[in-house]
């Protein structure tokens, strides 16, 4: 029997602009979803439905404009919030456009367009 994830499991979202990849529910970050990784902040999330060049042009920062909750947060949920800064290293490339790759060649020269 095939795994049903095998497809899911063996691409990865290379993210160049921003604008087709979604924020939280992409593999882009680290080949992860980031309702997986930050799935508490995520339950707790108004913007469930961005892309990543749409929270990137908010504030994807601590106190960026892009985080917003249906409640205040704990302190150790704040920490959370403090751990995604290192979205502040990624740089996003107007000039191309998102895309899927295979993860199984080593290369990745098979892509797959978006």
């Amino acid at each position: 029997m095939a795994d049903a994830r095998w497809l899911v499991d063996n691409i990865v979202r290379k993210v160049e602009d921003g604008w087709t990849t979604m924020f939280w529910e992409d593999p882009w970050l680290d080949d992860v979803l980031l309702t997986m990784s930050y799935a508490r902040l995520f339950e707790l999330t108004e913007n469930k439905l961005v892309t990543v060049m749409e929270m990137f042009v908010l504030g994807w920062g601590v106190g960026g404009e892009m985080w917003k909750w249906r409640r205040m947060l704990f302190a150790w949920e704040e920490g959370l919030v403090g751990e995604c800064e290192r979205l502040s290293a990624f740089v996003l490339q107007d000039s191309m456009s998102d895309r899927w790759m295979w993860k199984l060649h080593s290369s990745h020269n098979d892509k797959l367009k978006n």
